[in-house]
């Protein structure tokens, strides 16, 4: 499963809902609506959720689908998709939300403080990288809390899909406390990596960079087993 991508290609999040034959699904870091449009494209999925702290990413994920709902043949109502959306921040929002909802969650969440998700102050207010200060207070404040919600959302069976990576140069190390958390989260268990490689450049100047590492996406699977402790 390597791409090459820019950003998060729309085509992996309609394999990944093709796959699991997923029909509810969750973004609990919507962005601009990469995976929203592999979601669309699926012809498993029924309800999309997605959740932004930012209004502008909301509203563009809101008219995207308006504009393929809107192109439907009229005659096939079941080829339409259902839409909801939350504009706050996904700790604050996965709570709420009841169990056993979706049967796949695809997402890539903020790297710590790595990215600006907006241009003014007024569009960064609701972002967890104006509410931490390190890498610990993020993976405690955040990174735990949405894995965490995410195994109570998923139906038995369900999958997470989880993008992140380290960035060394910066000091951020994001892959280790996400495998810890995954471990040690009853009931969810990990089952594969996908690679996602990035390009450089981007719209129409997109160049193949075969020499760049491939970004990890964490492929994990809701069970109703117990998982076995270390002594054993």
């Amino acid at each position: 499963a390597l791409l090459t991508v820019t950003h998060f290609r729309a085509t992996v999040s309609k394999h990944l809902c093709d796959l699991y034959k997923a029909r509810d699904v969750l973004d609990f870091s919507a962005g601009w609506g990469d995976r929203l449009t592999g979601f669309l494209a699926s012809e498993t999925v029924r309800t999309i959720t997605l959740i932004d702290p930012r209004l502008g990413s909301i509203q563009a994920c809101i008219e995207q689908h308006k504009f393929v709902n809107a192109r439907l043949d009229k005659s096939d109502h079941t080829t339409k998709k259902t839409l909801a959306v939350h504009q706050k921040g996904a700790e604050v929002v996965m709570p709420k939300l009841p169990s056993s909802s979706f049967d796949l969650i695809i997402t890539s969440p903020p790297y710590f403080n790595l990215e600006n998700y907006g241009e003014t102050e007024e569009q960064a207010r609701g972002q967890i990288r104006k509410r931490t200060s390190t890498l610990d207070e993020y993976v405690a404040v955040f990174l735990r809390p949405v894995i965490t919600h995410s195994a109570r959302l998923l139906r038995p069976g369900g999958v997470l899909a989880l993008n992140v990576d380290d960035n060394p140069a910066a000091g951020v190390f994001l892959c280790a406390p996400t495998l810890r958390i995954i471990r040690e989260i009853p009931g969810l268990e990990l089952v594969g990596t996908a690679g996602l490689r990035k390009a450089r450049g981007f719209g129409q100047g997109v160049a193949h960079d075969r020499a760049a590492r491939a970004e990890p996406i964490f492929i994990a699977r809701k069970t109703t087993k117990k998982k076995r402790s270390a002594s054993h």
